[in-house]
């Protein structure tokens, strides 16, 4: 009778002998699998074997193992599909921003809690996948941290509507264009550790609030250099200054008060020439002289009112009438006069320009 592939005979007894997948055979530490088919017969050998070895197949998938190859995903590959993921929903997240502002009970401290909610949904579904859920330790957990019970029961309740929406778990396909933009392998696992992943990128975006609601701005140190020295200011697309995340283990416990993103400490810009005139008005006259040159233009026009409306909130607000007493603090108290503390369509009357930074906030 022909040999039998994956069986040999050890005295009476087939045996059904197979190569474990890479994976399994590190974390095993044996390179075979051997089982005995408990037969002496050769046709009931055969018919056991071949049913052994559509199992090893399909094992050897989901160990990220195909056509003998191993396809798990790398330290870098997983660091490639964090940082997409979170620059990408960073992105959404400033676009929701700009359309929360606008709403007639919109409040920042609102926004931001909302923010961090959903952050800890995110974890929790990295870390218990579909069936994540608020369980009697997580929560006692919780509470040890800090978070009182009712942020927890809406965490709990936020948690229900994703694991039921379309979101929780992605779509397969979205998952598999994930692992093919880092060049991975759709395995079983891979899908897996890829819905992980964009999960905790997702929280990772919604916990750096910095910039969206607490008006600390990362590059805005970098921009005032290049004021006071007089250097030639470019300003790159969105995606290339987005926070790139390196991916770390999940928090413990996943719902917790500590896994926020720390805002970065206010910077403190370097000292400037003495010789470098430090007027901020003239500073962005500067900027415009070319656009303004030809007959006027409306962005350059644009510019240098709001350099103004930024030089009297800073004389008026901190008494500081030049760069070089400019801090970040100022810059946030800026941001928030502009988005929340005076009315949408300041600059337009001619009068704006006579009134203070209170009379301004009266109208």
């Amino acid at each position: 009778m022909p040999s039998i592939p994956h069986v040999e005979r050890r005295g009476a007894v087939y045996y059904w002998r197979r190569r474990l997948p890479a994976p399994l055979s590190k974390s095993l530490n044996g390179s075979h699998l051997v089982l005995s088919l408990g037969t002496k017969e050769p046709a009931v050998a055969r018919q056991l074997a071949a049913v052994l070895d559509g199992e090893a197949v399909a094992m050897a998938s989901a160990a990220g193992e195909v056509d003998g190859f191993d396809h798990r995903l790398s330290a870098e590959q997983l660091r490639g599909m964090f940082a997409q993921v979170a620059r990408t929903h960073l992105a959404r997240l400033e676009r929701v921003a700009q359309a929360d502002r606008l709403a007639p009970d919109f409040t920042v401290e609102d926004s931001r809690q909302t923010d961090h909610n959903m952050a800890h949904v995110y974890r929790l579904l990295a870390t218990g996948g579909a069936k994540a859920a608020v369980t009697g330790a997580i929560r006692a957990e919780s509470v040890k941290a800090g978070l009182s019970e009712q942020r927890i029961t809406i965490i709990g309740h936020m948690l229900g509507a994703m694991r039921s929406s379309l979101d929780a778990p992605t779509h397969r396909a979205k998952l598999e264009a994930l692992l093919a933009g880092v060049g991975a392998v759709a395995s079983p696992i891979n899908i897996g550790l890829a819905q992980a992943t964009k999960f905790r990128a997702m929280a990772a975006a919604l916990s750096d609030t910095c910039d969206r609601w607490d008006g600390i701005f990362a590059d805005d140190a970098a921009l005032l250099e290049a004021l006071t020295r007089q250097q030639a200011i470019v300003l790159s697309p969105a995606p290339a200054t987005s926070p790139v995340f390196v991916p770390a283990p999940p928090a413990s416990p996943p719902v917790s008060a500590k896994a926020s993103v720390a805002c970065p400490p206010a910077a403190v810009p370097a000292e400037a020439d003495p010789e470098v005139d430090d007027d901020i008005v003239v500073h962005a006259e500067r900027l415009v002289a070319g656009r303004m040159r030809n007959g006027g233009d409306k962005t350059g026009r644009q510019v240098l009112s709001g350099a103004r409306l930024f030089a009297r909130y800073l004389a008026e607000e901190h008494g500081v009438t030049g760069l070089r007493g400019l801090r970040q603090e100022h810059l946030a108290g800026f941001a928030r006069l502009l988005q929340s503390e005076i009315y949408v369509h300041h600059g337009k009357s001619e009068h704006d320009e006579r009134r203070s930074i209170a009379e301004l906030r009266a109208l």
